[in-house]
């Protein structure tokens, strides 16, 4: 099941946003991005076969989104991969069918860097956390390598990607559930270089699935440094083992 609405031609930017079961949370979602002030960007929706109303949904927005299809997946990296082949715009951002931009103006303020800078591979900014044990932190800061290669520092929901970085290198790994974002970052290694604005671009629910899985993140996070050899193995165990750590005192305390 399918749909294309072919109103836009060449946006600069694609918007995707992979669901399943989102009947509560997609329509603000979709909402955030039809409203957005800049309208050169497409809406790309890929539904694993939901059994919610999340199909009434996208039937009656058929005017906002570009394209959307509901077929069963085998993961939100395999729905993120079939939306690349659908995406028309220079650049791309993946947001969460439980997440929405922080403003109306997001896009608008953001165009100029696109436009400026067409020869990076990645622009980002912050994403403030709504709801969870970690509610109202807001995530994102200039990006270092030496940060980069420990842990995961882009927040992914604030993140518009060149197409040109998956024509080097490749699409998502779907073997990981949590950090196939960050695996495929880190690819390309110190030559990632991304442009940080110093702007809140999103607003992410904090009691989202890498959330509430958070030992399973983790555990990819180690495994994706592992895999692209981004330190001496004996050095990314230890960070691992640090940053959980860190991780579980900070929640402990947040909740009391």
């Amino acid at each position: 099941m399918s749909n294309v609405n072919t109103a836009k031609s060449q946006p600069l930017l694609s918007v995707i946003v992979a669901v399943l079961n989102g009947a509560k949370t997609l329509q603000d979602c979709i909402d955030s991005v039809a409203l957005q002030e800049a309208q050169s960007h497409e809406l790309i929706i890929m539904d694993g076969g939901s059994t919610d109303d999340t199909i009434k949904i996208l039937r009656e927005n058929n005017d906002k989104i570009s394209y959307w299809e509901s077929k069963p997946d085998f993961g939100i990296s395999h729905a993120w991969n079939r939306a690349l082949e659908h995406v028309k715009g220079k650049w791309i951002f993946f947001l969460g069918s439980d997440d929405r931009f922080a403003s109306k103006d997001v896009l608008r303020s953001v165009t100029p860097y696109l436009l400026k800078n067409k020869d990076r591979f990645l622009i980002f900014g912050k994403v403030l956390l709504s709801g969870g044990p970690l509610d109202q932190l807001l995530i994102g800061e200039r990006w270092k390598w030496s940060k980069f290669q420990r842990r995961m520092s882009i927040p992914h929901q604030a993140a518009f990607h060149n197409k040109a970085l998956f024509e080097k290198f490749g699409k998502f790994d779907e073997n990981y559930r949590f950090a196939a974002d960050y695996e495929f970052l880190l690819r390309a290694g110190k030559a990632l270089d991304p442009v940080f604005i110093d702007k809140t671009i999103a607003v992410m629910d904090g009691n989202g699935a890498s959330i509430r899985n958070s030992s399973k993140s983790f555990r990819e996070f180690r495994d994706a440094q592992i895999k692209n050899k981004v330190d001496f193995r004996f050095k990314i165990e230890l960070w691992h083992l640090f940053y959980q750590s860190r991780y579980l005192i900070n929640r402990l305390y947040g909740e009391q």
